[in-house]
């Protein structure tokens, strides 16, 4: 969870303070990893802190 929170900074702090080097990233090498990472991080940081508040696994039920 740390590295999560680690590379959400990252990429908050260039949005921030350098915005083209963020654009850069985006259309270079790790464009497309960057891309998902930011698609699916929010809701699986939420699956994370409710296993850390319950001290066990949290899944979200299947849909039948």
């Amino acid at each position: 969870m740390e590295s999560v929170y680690a590379l959400m900074f990252f990429l908050g702090s260039i949005t921030r303070h350098r915005p083209t080097d963020l654009l850069d990233a985006l259309e270079g090498r790790y464009g497309a990893f960057i891309r998902e990472f930011l698609a699916t991080q929010p809701r699986q940081f939420v699956f994370e802190i409710a296993c850390e508040f319950r001290k066990q696994e949290v899944s979200q039920a299947a849909v039948v």
